[in-house]
């Protein structure tokens, strides 16, 4: 990849444009001389430094047109504006130029060929965000937001992603950096000399950091997220036999999760990724708890419960052709985070109601939304419950404020950090402390971008889409 060179940049700056405006985006040390040379009107202008400002001009373009001797290469004046941005006040804090012309496909090749000619390069997939990160324009962070943002599926993801890239989170990210680094040096300092005092009280600044990553979104969080993909997680949960995997098969809309008369036949978590409306998210099976059974079925079905502490929606799932169990109620008002109720088997004689169900997860302490009533053999209450699902994903807070890679980072950083407090607080070596400091620091580093070596950050952003 070219990321790393400091020549100019040009790229179509929309989806191959549309019926009514396209637009190419120029960057780089000698953008204003491409564009003189590509364009009419606009010498003077940019024969000295322009301000910021829209101009009117015409870009020239090669266009073959079509006669009965054959095509015909035309040059031609196509009416443009151009939105010039001068260093440092344009998005990759270099020269940077946009021009704006009528959005059919093979005008905009035509002009980015044009300007081409001119003297630029064609920019690799999410280029110009790069220049703006390593210009110090982003953080990395605020990068992966940017296209975050272009490749939302809902308005949930979207928001999620505009309220990381208006959130600069460097100077935060690099205060706990300075501060891990801070007491690695007086640890080792200690070490040197040992006849001196150790200032401070580490133990209590460590504990300090650990509860402010904890307040800030890292945490428990970090120690799940390696496998998440970013979309809201639903998961159906109960007792065995209530038929969740009935209920699955049903959302997702074809036979995925074995289905038996018999109980506990799901015994790994089934995920797939579900789209209603404008709403995707993963909807998992997960085992059932089993009151009776052997070990091994009551040890599957604790291995379910303890998977609910990473889901953002608990579905809840009873059965209603039974009494309600004192344990199932229990378990329903111990789940952490949102949960939905939901009352199955409408379809046979029922022993309980909603109301009754609803009551005693009342007396139980637990807020929860009124149960609702399905049967996943007929089909009834199917729409319902997939309303009341979109509804319960909309609503979910505005998302993780950390992209993935940041908080798989800063949860490696506050590992580290609470290893050297145990430490301290246990054997006391404190080079053992004062290496589990550093690489805290290096984790820190590396959340907001700094320390990642040029292939990582090629891969990176080659992620991104063309233009951006």
């Amino acid at each position: 990849m070219t990321y790393f060179s400091y020549d100019d940049i040009v790229q179509i700056g929309t989806g191959g444009g549309t019926a009514w405006l396209g637009a190419l985006r120029l960057s780089g040390p000698c953008a204003f001389d491409i564009l003189a040379r590509a364009t009419a009107d606009l010498e003077g202008v940019l024969a000295s430094r322009p301000a910021r400002s829209v101009h009117v001009c015409r870009l020239r373009v090669k266009l073959l047109r079509y006669t009965a001797g054959g095509p015909v290469e035309t040059i031609l004046a196509c009416n443009a504006r151009a939105f010039l941005m001068p260093a440092p006040r344009s998005y990759t804090c270099e020269d940077m130029a946009e021009v704006h012309l009528p959005g059919s496909p093979a005008l905009l090749a035509a002009a980015l060929a044009s300007l081409l000619a001119a003297g630029a390069r064609e920019a690799a997939p999410g280029e110009f965000t790069f220049r703006a990160f390593r210009n110090g324009r982003l953080g990395l962070g605020q990068a992966e937001a940017v296209e975050d943002a272009i490749r939302a599926g809902n308005e949930s993801e979207k928001c999620a992603a505009l309220s990381r890239l208006g959130d600069d989170s460097r100077t935060r990210i690099a205060a706990w950096r300075d501060r891990a680094l801070d007491l690695a040096a007086r640890t080792e300092a200690f070490l040197d000399f040992p006849d001196e005092e150790l200032e401070g009280n580490p133990t209590e600044e460590l504990a300090e950091m650990a509860a402010i990553l904890e307040q800030d979104g890292v945490g428990a969080a970090g120690e799940w997220y390696g496998g998440r993909s970013g979309l809201p997680r639903v998961a159906l949960a109960g007792l065995a036999n209530a038929g969740k995997s009935s209920l699955f098969n049903r959302l997702v809309g074809e036979d995925a999760s074995l289905v038996s008369p018999e109980a506990s036949t799901t015994h790994d978590m089934l995920t797939r990724e579900i789209v209603i409306g404008e709403e995707r998210f993963l909807l998992s099976d997960l085992p059932g708890r089993h009151a009776g059974g052997d070990a091994r079925q009551r040890q599957i079905g604790e291995l379910g419960l303890e998977r609910l502490a990473g889901e953002d929606l608990v579905i809840w799932v009873l059965d209603a052709s039974l009494s309600p169990d004192r344990e199932e109620i229990l378990l329903a008002a111990g789940i952490p985070g949102r949960i939905l109720p939901v009352l199955n088997k409408r379809d046979l004689p029922p022993a309980t109601t909603a109301i009754e169900i609803g009551g005693k997860l009342a007396e139980s302490g637990r807020d929860a939304p009124f149960p609702l009533e399905v049967s996943a053999a007929t089909g009834e209450g199917l729409e319902a419950l997939r309303l009341a699902i979109v509804q319960a994903v909309r609503h979910l807070p505005g998302g993780c404020r950390w992209s993935r890679r940041e908080l798989l980072e800063l949860a490696t950083a506050r590992a580290d950090v609470r290893l050297a407090m145990e430490e301290l607080a246990g054997a006391g070596r404190l080079e053992l402390v004062a290496d589990a400091l550093r690489l805290a620091a290096d984790s820190f580093s590396r959340a907001f971008g700094e320390g990642y070596s040029e292939a990582v950050l090629d891969r990176i952003f080659s992620r991104f889409c063309i233009g951006k």
